[in-house]
């Protein structure tokens, strides 16, 4: 998986690597959220220091420090109310206990995911969530986790997770709608993207 992912970025002319001071954020800016941009340029590695998440930055391959776009990942949880049974077990024959466990189900959560403005458009949100989707795939092979989750305040938001990945929306959790996608369909997902010529 790593190096059919490396191609895939390279091929696209991309690279990405985890957040670090080379990075030159400061004119970050993804058009729509002040609130995110901030967050990018003073928060960030703050969070990341603190294992509170990884801070994966996407960047053209001949020039690492400059930032098209960025995603977090963390460890989460999903209570198995929050999944409709037809999600909950990737295996059929596993769906009898599955479907009956009361204890939350081990997740990722991808808190931020962002292009810088002038990079939307040109189909590298497509290529940010394939990244998004090899990490959580590398975190799931190490530690577990069934479920992709993000959650979003915004109804738009909520379309575009929804119509452009497939992420399944569950309840609302503190004003904000939970939306998911099992490991498994990511994996299919993952595997389908990284088909090279």
């Amino acid at each position: 998986m790593t190096d059919r992912f490396s191609a895939f970025l390279a091929g696209a002319g991309l690279q990405l690597r985890r957040m670090d001071d080379e990075h030159l954020v400061d004119f970050f800016d993804c058009g729509r959220d002040a609130g995110m941009d901030k967050w990018f340029c003073q928060t960030a590695m703050k969070w990341q220091r603190e294992d509170m998440c990884a801070v994966w930055v996407l960047s053209p391959a001949d020039n690492a420090t400059d930032p098209l776009g960025f995603f977090t990942l963390s460890a989460h949880q999903v209570i198995p109310g929050n999944v409709d049974k037809c999600h909950r077990a990737a295996d059929a024959s596993n769906k009898s206990w599955v479907n009956n466990l009361r204890q939350p189900f081990p997740a990722q959560l991808l808190g931020k995911f962002a292009l810088d403005g002038s990079q939307q458009g040109k189909g590298l949100g497509a290529i940010l969530m394939t990244c998004v989707y090899a990490k959580h795939v590398e975190a799931a092979d190490v530690a577990g986790a069934k479920f992709l989750v993000v959650d979003v305040r915004e109804d738009d938001l909520v379309t575009y997770y929804s119509e452009r990945f497939g992420f399944e929306r569950s309840g609302l959790i503190d004003e904000m709608a939970q939306m998911y996608r099992p490991t498994w369909v990511v994996r299919e997902d993952l595997n389908e993207a990284l088909k090279l010529p």
